[in-house]
């Protein structure tokens, strides 16, 4: 496409930004961005044993609840998937 005078395609726009932050169903049933994967694994959280998103949410807080430093990003991947179930429940 072109904008600005200038070839552009979707991937220049959407980049690597979307492949990371993307949530995809996983064999597990879980719904996951890679980039919230990558955090659990450095966190040595088994999401892939979660049979459901509550069960993940009470890993990631047992996780933090263990830790002297907090690491912001596995925080925030617990709040995405709190505001995940609030929503999921909501309409379901």
């Amino acid at each position: 496409m072109l904008i600005n005078g200038k070839q552009v395609s979707v991937e220049d726009l959407v980049g690597d930004d979307l492949r990371t932050n993307f949530r995809v169903v996983r064999e597990n049933g879980l719904l996951l961005s890679n980039y919230q994967i990558a955090i659990l694994e450095r966190n040595r959280i088994s999401y892939h044993k979660c049979k459901n998103m509550e069960e993940l949410s009470f890993q990631i807080e047992t996780c933090l609840d263990s830790m002297d430093d907090i690491d912001s990003e596995l925080e925030e991947v617990s709040v995405q998937i709190d505001e995940y179930r609030y929503y999921h429940d909501i309409h379901h």
